[in-house]
């Protein structure tokens, strides 16, 4: 097969309501394919599956020599409910060399012990361990919103915070995450926090953002 039919065969079984025995004996194999393109697209169509064959074979995927093949793994693996995956997880955001990987590998790990409801006070006191060693703005916001999320409040403003960082993409992205993590609770400090923003934010895609979270509150 040539890699477009290889990706063609991907899309067949992702648009499946469930997998079935060859669906996964196709996928093991594809997740072993020279080209990082269909690895790729082996991880992230994994994340519509809680089957045990297809975590393993995301777990296989997460040492790939392909930053965007480990970094789908990580987010795919996020509706998992097993112990080794959260160690493997809390692994990769320790040692992966990529920025993308550890954040994302932070975002599932989040949803997972929340899902799991699991050792919480143990987690929060790893995303504190965490930040001590995080160079990389993009990763610590996920941390924040980790730790937000698992009810330190104190969070919150370090999220808002970054609405003040120098990189435009890292605003971009906190803009979406406190968009997601508005309720009633917290309704009047993000959406003055953003509003306050928009009115001196120079770059059209952060206010593009946030014009989008406020027209959905609307």
């Amino acid at each position: 097969m040539n890699l477009d039919e290889k990706l063609n065969k991907i899309d067949e079984i992702e648009n499946r309501s469930k997998f079935n025995k060859i669906d996964f004996e196709v996928l093991e194999k594809f997740s072993h394919d020279i080209n990082d393109e269909v690895r790729s697209k082996v991880a992230e169509v994994l994340i519509f599956t809680d089957n045990k064959q297809g975590e393993e074979i995301l777990i296989d995927l997460l040492d790939d020599k392909d930053e965007l093949v480990r970094t789908n793994a990580c987010d795919s693996l996020c509706i998992s409910k097993s112990e080794n995956v959260i160690k493997l997880l809390k692994n990769k955001i320790l040692r992966d060399k990529s920025n993308l990987v550890r954040g994302y590998a932070v975002a599932s790990l989040v949803d997972i012990v929340i899902a799991m409801d699991y050792k919480i006070e143990d987690m929060k006191m790893f995303f504190i361990n965490v930040l001590l060693r995080e160079k990389d703005n993009w990763v610590k916001i996920d941390v924040y919103r980790g730790l937000y999320m698992l009810g330190d409040e104190r969070y919150l403003n370090k999220l808002i915070n970054i609405l003040n960082d120098r990189n435009y993409r890292n605003r971009c992205s906190v803009v979406n995450i406190l968009g997601a993590l508005i309720c009633k609770e917290n309704f009047n400090v993000i959406t003055s926090a953003l509003e306050n923003k928009f009115q001196v934010e120079k770059s059209e895609a952060v206010k593009s953002s946030i014009e989008d979270i406020v027209t959905k509150l609307e």
